[in-house]
């Protein structure tokens, strides 16, 4: 197996990852720069457009990878909320258990 080949199978993970942390760290920023006044709209924002974005998945990377990324995303949700990272979408001030 040639090192081409090696990023050729990375090159979907990496773009279904690096746009996952785009959506976030843009939601992030638009939070910290107080651009939205009501804290459920960068939640529904980043709940839509990460939604929208994972649909197109299938056309980037293998099932397999998609299941992969898709545990290690469950447990990043999971240290977000035990440990306070993004709060841009744990700003609402009601109880919730989907994320």
């Amino acid at each position: 197996m040639q090192i081409s080949d090696i990023a050729h199978a990375l090159t979907g993970p990496i773009a279904g990852v690096g746009g996952i942390a785009f959506i976030l760290l843009s939601s992030e920023l638009l939070w910290y720069l107080r651009l939205f006044k009501n804290s459920e709209i960068p939640r529904k924002l980043v709940h839509i457009l990460t939604g929208v974005y994972i649909a197109f998945w299938p056309l980037l990377m293998s099932f397999a990878w998609i299941q992969i990324l898709s545990i290690l995303l469950l447990g990043a949700v999971y240290v977000s909320k035990k440990w306070h990272i993004f709060r841009s979408i744990h700003a609402v001030k009601r109880v919730t258990y989907g994320e």
